[in-house]
C-alpha cells in the first residue's frame, strides 16, 4: 500500500464505529478463490470476461469477470453472515483476527 492509500484508509476508518457492516478477511479471499476457479475451469470465456471496460460501470466494476466473481461471492457472504458486496470499489479495513469483522483497536 503507498502513502497516499494509507492516508485515505486512516481517515476513512476513522469514520467507521462498531456498529458498521464490514467483511472479513475470509471473504475477500473467497472472491480470489473465485476468480481462480473461474481463470481454471472456464479459461476461454475468462480472457473475454477480464477485457476492461471503456469506462467504469455505475458500481465502480472494471470488466465482466468482478461482475461476475462478486455475485458468485456474494454466496459466500450469505454463508458467513455478512452484508452483500454491491459496489466494486472499498476500503482496507483493520479486523481484530482474519474470520472478524470486528474493527481492530
Amino acid at each position: 500500500m503507498n502513502v497516499v492509500d494509507n492516508v485515505r484508509s486512516k481517515v476513512l476508518i476513522e469514520k467507521f464505529n462498531i456498529y458498521d457492516k464490514n467483511k472479513s478477511v475470509i471473504s475477500g479471499l473467497g472472491h480470489e478463490i473465485i476468480h481462480a476457479g473461474n481463470f481454471m475451469f472456464d479459461n476461454v470465456n475468462y480472457f473475454q470476461r477480464i477485457k476492461p471496460f471503456d469506462k467504469l460501470d455505475s458500481n465502480g466494476f472494471t470488466n465482466n469477470e468482478e461482475i461476475r466473481t462478486t455475485f458468485l461471492s456474494n454466496q459466500v457472504n450469505e454463508a458467513l453472515g455478512e452484508p452483500q458486496r454491491k459496489v466494486y470499489w472499498g476500503i482496507k479495513v483493520p479486523t481484530s483476527s482474519i474470520k472478524s469483522t470486528t474493527l481492530k483497536k
